[in-house]
């Protein structure tokens, strides 16, 4: 699912045609570095990356490059989440992007190519893709070209629940759709929430529509929605999916206020590593984040799973992320060389 991610498969895009920190003069601002990376100076390559569990590995390969080649540096600014997604936004459509972002594919990545706003980095990255997944890699692809490629973060989104919720309430984790429905009576008489979910940062629900569409109607039905195909949206999965998760809501299943929780906070792990939810459908980068705010919990008591299909619907494996490293397109030759050169030492690790 994408990050869904979602938070997202992560990806690089190149970015095209606007001013630049690199070539323009102008530096992208209002963060600070993260950890060891600082802000670009004016006339270097810089990064915009996402803060969260899996920073310390990103942040590591920035530190590696700039190290060794220290007439190269990269500039690093680190956001959270949701914020983000504003700022990337704004700074696209007002020329101050940064040299290189992550960010998500899908329609986001569409929109940046129609505009020739990211580069072409088909050759660029040919022995690099060669590496990667071919159903991961081809999210990076538009019209037959590769615009962005995988960092580290191409992941799966599974349920994690708490393993001592469960003990307490005299349930098994369950592995079908009607085994999830059935426990949430138990859950809500125990005054636990059986699901958690961050409601008010939005994307974790698409999360849960995208996921049972996957599983309900296979693949093709969001490949025909990234496509635009006509009525894709209308597929029968699409419908049933919806009907599920309307069942869920009206069944009780997710926390009480679940529209004011945010998943910047990390309000929604929380929920579950304190006992308050049972389970939360997430990214593979939530154990970080469980591991770094409850230590004990992640070692003890965190346990994860693929929610079961729909009754008589297949059954299929967890699906990646959708975030990836792109590129701002430039005619600045050695920026654009240096984040080539950059991504193929990262793409090592």
């Amino acid at each position: 699912m994408t990050r869904i991610s979602r938070r997202p498969l992560v990806a690089l895009t190149l970015l095209a045609g606007l001013t630049l920190a690199a070539c323009g003069g102008a530096t992208p601002g209002g963060a600070s570095g993260a950890g060891g990376a600082a802000p670009a100076a004016a006339g270097e390559a810089n990064a915009w990356v996402l803060t969260g569990g899996g920073w310390p590995v990103i942040e590591q390969t920035f530190q590696t490059w700039n190290a060794a080649h220290a007439d190269q540096k990269i500039g690093v600014e680190a956001f959270a989440n949701d914020a983000y997604k504003e700022k990337i936004r704004t700074s696209v459509g007002s020329g101050q992007a940064p040299t290189l972002i992550m960010n998500w594919t899908g329609g986001a990545l569409n929109d940046y190519v129609s505009n020739q706003q990211v580069d072409d980095i088909t050759d660029a990255t040919a022995d690099l893709v060669k590496r990667v997944t071919p159903s991961v890699a081809q999210n990076g692809v538009v019209d037959g070209k590769t615009f962005a490629v995988p960092l580290n973060d191409v992941q799966p989104v599974v349920m994690y629940y708490n393993k001592a919720v469960f003990d307490q309430v005299g349930l098994s984790v369950p592995t079908t759709y009607d085994e999830l429905l059935a426990s949430i009576p138990t859950f809500k008489a125990a005054g636990i929430a059986p699901l958690s979910i961050a409601g008010q940062s939005v994307w974790p629900e698409l999360m849960w529509l995208q996921y049972l569409t996957d599983r309900i109607g296979g693949p093709e039905v969001f490949e025909n929605i990234l496509a635009g195909k006509p009525d894709a949206w209308s597929d029968p999965a699409v419908t049933e999916a919806l009907t599920n998760i309307q069942e869920l809501v009206n069944a009780g299943a997710f926390v009480d206020g679940f529209a004011s929780v945010t998943a910047d906070a990390g309000s929604d792990f929380a929920l579950v590593h304190t006992g308050k939810a049972a389970m939360i459908l997430q990214g593979s980068w939530g154990y970080p984040t469980f591991k770094t705010d409850n230590p004990e919990f992640a070692a003890s008591s965190l346990g994860f799973s693929g929610p079961g299909s729909p009754p008589g619907r297949r059954r299929r494996p967890v699906s990646p992320g959708r975030s990836r490293w792109s590129r701002w397109r430039t005619e600045a030759r050695s920026t654009r060389e240096v984040m080539r050169r950059w991504r193929m030492q990262e793409s090592a690790w």
